[in-house]
């Protein structure tokens, strides 16, 4: 493990264990002090130019830490727009069960039923849209495929340009791949009958009342640049988007949208909705519906981190006590 991702771990776990300590019932002034005491000490050890970050319950934000600039030299606020990463895995993952629970697409189904063009790229037909969502289609993870800045066509299109990609293990057990949710951007293209960016945006933006960015033009009017290290020091960094990797990776919006998509999350849990399956790790960790699971601290923690040129981004559900995190680093 490299310098910086030992300095991420340990923040990511001093985060979660703050949130645990802190008591719905905690008056606002403590969330906050805590919160941006935390926050602005770990982007002066990361040399991290800007962050963001938001305390939620089911009612909304608790408390929200800001430090810092963006890329282009502004002012970080709510409003911030960045770039979520891998996170964006499980705002796929969520539309796929709402797709479920609508009738027009069913989890069991093999992938090639519902895309037959992924003939080309799965070696077992017998892949199905539940194994994308577990990263359990033996699928590796092949950057040569994935964050292509240039692709503006959907997920269904990339897929018929596809090849099998070299690597491929067998069906069954856990192995992280973005390419999964490309095939799973794919499949949700071809079951709701529209562009991925309207299934998100009608299966689970509206209902939370959060917004991203899914347009390409205004991802790169909007998103500012982000900021890489450079001999100890860091620098500003353009970041592009691939339009078939909204689903894996380039989905893009501020601390408060993300904080809005969060309580919504947390408030299906509290409505009863199932939990659904899990996959082991090789962490020890589970994985399931675009998230890990672990016990922390007694209680159980949901969460996903996700990292694009010039940016970090961490969401952490923790439903027993009410309470997410989000956090966007400029990193």
């Amino acid at each position: 493990m490299t310098a910086a991702r030992r300095v991420v771990a340990v923040f990511l776990g001093a985060l979660t264990l703050l949130a645990l300590s802190i008591c719905p019932a905690a008056g606002r002034g403590h969330d906050e002090e805590s919160l941006q005491g935390l926050v602005t000490r770990w982007a002066s050890e990361i040399g991290a130019p800007g962050m963001a970050a938001r305390i939620v319950d089911s009612d909304g934000a608790r408390s929200a830490a800001f430090v810092g600039v963006d890329g282009d030299g502004h002012d970080i606020d709510g409003s911030t727009p960045f770039v979520w990463g891998s996170v964006s895995k499980q705002f796929a993952a969520a539309t796929a069960r709402g797709l479920g629970r609508e009738g027009v697409l069913d989890a069991t189904s093999p992938v090639v039923e519902v895309v037959p063009q992924a003939r080309r790229v799965l070696s077992d037909p017998a892949v199905t849209v539940d194994d994308l969502v577990h990263h359990t289609s033996g699928l590796p993870h092949d950057i040569t495929v994935t964050d292509e800045w240039t692709r503006r066509g959907s997920a269904t299109d990339a897929v018929t340009a596809l090849d099998a990609p070299k690597g491929a293990g067998p069906r069954g057990e856990f192995r992280y791949s973005s390419l999964n949710y490309l095939l799973l951007q794919a499949v949700i293209e071809q079951a709701a009958g529209s562009s991925y960016a309207d299934a998100v945006r009608r299966v689970v933006l509206d209902p939370a009342g959060s917004d991203a960015i899914t347009d390409p033009q205004l991802f790169v009017d909007s998103v500012p640049r982000g900021h890489v290290p450079f001999f100890g020091s860091t620098r500003p960094v353009d970041v592009g988007v691939d339009s078939a990797g909204l689903g894996y990776g380039y989905l893009a919006g501020s601390i408060d949208d993300l904080g809005r998509y969060a309580s919504w999350r947390l408030r299906e849990r509290h409505g009863g909705v199932a939990r659904y399956r899990e996959v082991p790790t090789a962490q020890g960790s589970t994985y399931g519906d675009g998230l890990f699971h672990e016990r922390i601290d007694g209680h159980d923690v949901w969460w996903h981190a996700g990292a694009v040129p010039g940016y970090y981004t961490y969401v952490s559900l923790i439903p027993s006590l009410d309470t997410a995190i989000v956090v966007e680093p400029i990193r």
